[in-house]
């Protein structure tokens, strides 16, 4: 069994010897053909993880995605601060009319009104009788329809009788034409028994008055006039008639007032 190696080594001896007995290299041989692709190896073990590369560029944009599904309601902001107030919006359309609100608490009695009667004033004479006479009037509005007139006419008043030593005249305001009846007429009769005296006295005639024989005395324009008559109705003394003189200046007042 130990032969072999010697054997070996001697072999190896020689072969060496043999080749320094050669002489010069040749030139090289030609090259040999490409042998065939060896089998391919098994993949060997995965290596370490090498250090981070740099940062690529930024690839395009891709296509947007189909929208997600809706999450779940998330809880309550806290309020914000309040924003600036708006400028004015404009006017709506008038809206209809709402219904009647419930009546109010009576309010305190307010202080007493002033009413400014209605006044007419006039001069110089007129010996007409038996007539209405023309210039000795008061038209105006009345304004309420439960009112009453209160009436002032002043003037000046004359009767001379006739052949008989007697005479009378009666000066009778009318509303609108006609006498008053309720409370009654409003007249101003004179009576002379002696002549041939002839006397001119002023006088002012008063009276109330809220109906006539057309009916109460309503809202609206009211004229009142003055008529002079002889004989005075229900007595037969003629007189001779004088309404005015000299410089006498007369007036028909009347205003409103309310009798209970």
């Amino acid at each position: 069994m130990r032969r072999r190696p010697l054997l070996t080594f001697m072999l190896t001896v020689s072969i060496f010897v043999s080749l320094l007995a050669c002489g010069s290299k040749g030139d090289p041989g030609l090259t040999g053909t490409t042998g065939k692709t060896g089998a391919t190896g098994a993949t060997g073990l995965q290596g370490e993880t090498g250090p981070k590369g740099p940062t690529g560029a930024a690839g395009d944009q891709g296509e947007q995605g189909p929208p997600g599904e809706i999450g779940a309601t998330g809880p309550e902001g806290p309020t914000g601060p309040t924003g600036a107030t708006g400028a004015t919006g404009l006017q709506g359309e008038t809206g209809g009319r709402g219904p009647q609100g419930p009546t109010g608490e009576t309010g305190a009695t307010g202080p007493v009104g002033v009413r400014q009667p209605a006044v007419n004033f006039f001069s110089g004479g007129n010996g007409a009788d038996n007539t209405i006479l023309p210039g000795r009037d008061l038209t105006f509005i009345k304004r309420d329809s439960d009112t009453t007139l209160r009436v002032n006419y002043y003037d000046n008043f004359r009767v001379i009788p006739d052949e008989s030593g007697e005479g009378g005249c009666e000066w009778e305001l009318l509303f609108n034409g006609l006498p008053c009846t309720i409370p009654g007429p409003i007249v101003n009769d004179l009576y002379m028994s002696v002549s041939p005296i002839n006397h001119h006295r002023g006088n002012t005639v008063s009276g109330y008055c809220s109906e006539t024989s057309a009916g109460p005395i309503g809202a609206g324009l009211v004229t009142i006039t003055v008529r002079v008559v002889s004989p005075v109705p229900g007595h037969p003394s003629v007189g001779d008639c004088h309404t005015g003189w000299f410089r006498t200046v007369g007036f028909i007042e009347a205003e409103e007032v309310m009798i209970e």
